[in-house]
């Protein structure tokens, strides 16, 4: 990245960090890959206000609709969540694993737990939106449906 280059990025806005120092090729410093500074906006975009408020606002809609879905299926017998990452458990040894099946197909990656597999780890991401969550929610429901068929 040369100087006018940081110079531009600086001026236009889209910068979490800027770190410039000398590095003295003598001493062996390591100069940084050119994805370092993605790296920093990235972390910035994680911390901005308006990420936490949408993971709060989504987190609190998937632990509804999950409650709305374990009211009628006691298949599902466990929720476990913290923000948005959350944990399914199901009446079968298995059940962890035999849901995973099912979602796969529809596009719905979760990944059953190895230490205990009649739990489903479901990580939807910082960046959801409503009807990303209700897809997703609509889609669990039917692998239920499948699984317990």
């Amino acid at each position: 990245m040369t100087l006018q280059d940081t110079l531009d990025a600086l001026s236009a806005g889209d910068v979490a960090a800027v770190l410039i120092e000398p590095i003295p090729a003598t001493f062996g410093f390591p100069i940084p890959d050119e994805d370092y500074f993605l790296e920093l906006r990235a972390l910035d975009l994680c911390a901005a206000e308006k990420t936490t408020r949408n993971v709060a606002e989504m987190s609190a809609f998937l632990a509804e609709g999950l409650a709305d879905i374990q009211s009628r299926h006691p298949f599902l017998s466990d929720v476990r969540q913290r923000g948005s990452i959350t944990g399914l458990g199901f009446d079968d040894p298995h059940g962890g694993m035999r849901i995973s099946a099912a979602l796969y197909p529809t596009g719905l990656w979760a990944m059953f737990a190895g230490f205990d597999r009649r739990y489903l780890q479901w990580k939807p991401g910082l960046l959801v939106d409503r009807s990303y969550l209700g897809d997703a929610l609509e889609k669990l429901e039917t692998a239920i449906r499948h699984v317990t068929g």
